[in-house]
């Protein structure tokens, strides 16, 4: 069977073997299908099916796909490719306005800043943060911005970053059509590990390797 706007159609295991669809599931793409040793797999949008050699259907819901959500609503934000366009650089201009909206500690850190040169600071910082979270290993890049943001430079003190998240959110929730809770919390997955190696090194640079006290 086949779920579509909430409707369940019928399918001939014969006819999800030959990768063909009945008519009223024309907005749903074919993604991939092949063979395993005792069945047969169909993934059908964000549906998967598989075939046992029996001719029974077993219909598997792998449930939300968090990256994807992620990455779908930051094409929708920021645009793609590493570059930054119009919609980007309007969302990272938002983002610090309300950034700096709520603390005067933080805004006047970034008083003799030039914010154009510091918006495309951000967006490679992003990209980077992006990386970490895909492949779990620094780049020299960020280790480099973690180093700057340490207590002897910058001093952005680790309580900065659940308002630099939280702002990130609002940001979002303002740009994007299609937010919701679900979508933050895709945002939060992506976001949490880069922030969470940002706290680690600043408090590791100040306290020491033993006393990083994270939360």
């Amino acid at each position: 069977m086949l779920r579509v706007n909430n409707s369940i159609t019928y399918l001939d295991p014969s006819d999800l073997i030959k990768g063909t669809l009945p008519k009223n599931s024309k907005n749903i793409s074919l993604i991939y299908y092949g063979y395993g040793s005792n069945l047969t797999w169909v993934i059908v949008g964000e549906l998967a099916w598989f075939i046992l050699k029996t001719g029974n259907i077993l219909f598997v819901d792998p449930g939300l796909n968090y990256e994807k959500l992620f990455e779908d609503s930051y094409a929708r934000v920021i645009g793609e490719g590493v570059g930054i366009g119009d919609k980007g650089y309007t969302f990272f201009t938002k983002f610090y306005d309300i950034f700096f909206s709520k603390s005067h500690q933080i805004r006047e850190k970034f008083a003799d800043v030039d914010m154009d040169t510091q918006v495309h600071v951000l967006r490679i910082s992003m990209f980077h943060m992006i990386s970490f979270y895909a492949t779990k290993t620094d780049t020299e890049y960020l280790a480099n911005i973690a180093h700057t943001h340490s207590h002897n430079q910058y001093d952005i003190r680790p309580e900065f970053y659940d308002i630099w998240m939280d702002s990130l959110l609002e940001t979002v929730q303002q740009s994007d059509p299609e937010y919701e809770d679900e979508v933050a919390l895709a945002w939060q997955l992506a976001m949490t590990p880069g922030i969470q190696f940002m706290k680690f090194r600043y408090k590791k640079d100040t306290l020491g390797f033993g006393n990083t006290g994270l939360p």
